[in-house]
Protein backbone atom coordinates (compact mmCIF):
# COMPACT_ATOMS: atom_id res chain seq x y z
CA UNK A 1 0.00 0.00 0.00
CA UNK A 2 3.07 2.07 0.78
CA UNK A 3 4.32 1.94 -2.60
CA UNK A 4 1.12 2.62 -4.44
CA UNK A 5 0.45 5.59 -2.55
CA UNK A 6 4.80 6.55 -2.84
CA UNK A 7 4.00 5.89 -6.57
CA UNK A 8 1.12 8.09 -6.54
CA UNK A 9 2.59 10.93 -4.63
CA UNK A 10 5.99 11.00 -6.65
CA UNK A 11 3.58 11.31 -10.02
CA UNK A 12 1.21 14.29 -8.96
CA UNK A 13 4.74 15.59 -8.00
CA UNK A 14 6.22 15.61 -11.30
CA UNK A 15 3.06 16.66 -12.88
CA UNK A 16 2.94 19.80 -10.94
CA UNK A 17 6.60 20.89 -11.50
CA UNK A 18 6.14 19.91 -15.18
CA UNK A 19 2.92 22.61 -15.18
CA UNK A 20 4.84 25.19 -13.11
CA UNK A 21 7.87 25.27 -15.64
CA UNK A 22 5.86 25.22 -18.61
CA UNK A 23 3.58 28.33 -17.01
CA UNK A 24 6.65 29.81 -16.19
CA UNK A 25 7.74 29.62 -19.52
CA UNK A 26 10.81 27.32 -18.95
CA UNK A 27 9.12 24.66 -21.25
CA UNK A 28 8.44 25.65 -24.55
CA UNK A 29 4.94 24.41 -26.15
CA UNK A 30 3.78 26.69 -28.71
CA UNK A 31 0.83 24.35 -29.55
CA UNK A 32 -0.70 24.25 -25.85
CA UNK A 33 -0.45 20.56 -26.63
CA UNK A 34 1.18 19.27 -23.37
CA UNK A 35 3.89 18.00 -25.08
CA UNK A 36 7.24 20.15 -25.47
CA UNK A 37 8.37 21.31 -28.86
CA UNK A 38 11.75 19.96 -28.17
CA UNK A 39 10.20 16.30 -27.15
CA UNK A 40 8.32 16.57 -30.60
CA UNK A 41 11.24 17.48 -32.75
CA UNK A 42 12.89 14.89 -31.19
CA UNK A 43 10.19 12.14 -32.20
CA UNK A 44 9.93 14.07 -35.62
CA UNK A 45 13.22 13.56 -36.01
CA UNK A 46 13.27 9.85 -34.48
CA UNK A 47 10.26 8.80 -37.40
CA UNK A 48 12.44 10.20 -40.36
CA UNK A 49 16.05 8.11 -38.78
CA UNK A 50 13.46 5.16 -38.17
CA UNK A 51 11.97 5.41 -42.28
CA UNK A 52 15.69 6.26 -43.47
CA UNK A 53 16.33 2.74 -41.24
CA UNK A 54 14.05 0.68 -42.80
CA UNK A 55 14.62 2.23 -47.11
CA UNK A 56 18.15 1.32 -46.21
CA UNK A 57 17.15 -2.58 -44.86
CA UNK A 58 14.72 -2.76 -47.86
CA UNK A 59 17.83 -2.21 -50.25
CA UNK A 60 20.02 -4.98 -48.59
CA UNK A 61 16.93 -7.25 -48.97
CA UNK A 62 17.08 -6.93 -52.67
CA UNK A 63 20.78 -6.92 -52.65
CA UNK A 64 20.65 -10.41 -51.50
CA UNK A 65 19.10 -11.59 -54.43
CA UNK A 66 22.65 -11.04 -55.73
CA UNK A 67 24.92 -13.12 -54.13
CA UNK A 68 24.45 -16.28 -55.54
CA UNK A 69 24.88 -14.81 -59.13
CA UNK A 70 28.21 -13.17 -57.86
CA UNK A 71 29.36 -16.33 -56.31
CA UNK A 72 29.11 -18.00 -59.72
CA UNK A 73 31.42 -15.65 -61.31
CA UNK A 74 28.34 -13.85 -63.47
CA UNK A 75 28.63 -9.83 -64.58
CA UNK A 76 27.16 -7.34 -62.44
CA UNK A 77 23.40 -6.70 -63.74
CA UNK A 78 23.49 -2.28 -63.19
CA UNK A 79 23.13 0.46 -64.88
CA UNK A 80 23.39 0.37 -68.63
CA UNK A 81 26.22 3.16 -69.93
CA UNK A 82 24.87 5.89 -70.95
CA UNK A 83 25.70 6.63 -74.45
CA UNK A 84 25.48 10.02 -75.61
Amino acid sequence: MIIIVTVIVTFLAVLAAYIYMLYSGRVEDDNKNYIPDSVEYRVKRLKEEIKDVKDAIKEVGNQLGDIPSALKGETRPGRKPNNK
